[in-house]
């Protein structure tokens, strides 16, 4: 099942809307994708803390979010005693703050200017793997939280 049926089946449409943006903007804007890449993790990290009872700020940013849902997985690199996992779980932060910083950096955000966005502007390819690295992690993200849900309602 993808990303998109697993949003649909679990109503997290904003998850949705994010990820259809990106997709549309890879080839003809690929800056716009990488911060639609960034508003994917928002939304899904904001689904997660939701639907897991965590409170969080509705305001809260990416580098907020991240902490809480990964404290709330257990897949905090300090924690685990596994290499494997740890440098697994190192990744998931490395995608999660390379994303943040390639849309503050290269995409739109932030009002740069016309000649600024140009010097930025990303190719597609790398607007590819940010969104795919992004849908990936949300994609985990939504596993762990439909587990956690049915695991909740087997008790």
């Amino acid at each position: 099942m993808s990303l998109l049926e697993k949003v649909g089946e679990q109503g997290a449409f904003a998850i949705k809307a994010e990820v259809d943006r990106a997709l549309k903007q890879i080839g003809d804007d690929p800056s716009a994708a990488a911060h639609y890449a960034g508003n994917i993790l928002e939304a899904t990290f904001k689904h997660y803390l939701k639907e897991s009872g965590v409170t969080h700020m509705e305001s809260a940013t990416l580098a907020e979010l991240w902490p809480l849902v990964r404290e709330s997985l257990g897949i905090n690199p300090k924690d685990l005693e596994s290499k494997d996992l740890k440098k697994i779980s190192s990744g998931l932060n490395s995608i999660v703050d390379g994303t943040m910083h390639l849309r503050n950096n290269r995409s739109a955000a932030h009002g740069k200017s016309i000649e600024a966005s140009e010097r930025a502007r990303l190719s597609s390819r790398h607007a590819r793997l940010v969104v795919n690295s992004a849908s990936t992690l949300a994609e985990y993200v939504m596993d762990c939280l439909k587990d956690r849900q049915i695991g909740k309602r087997a008790s």
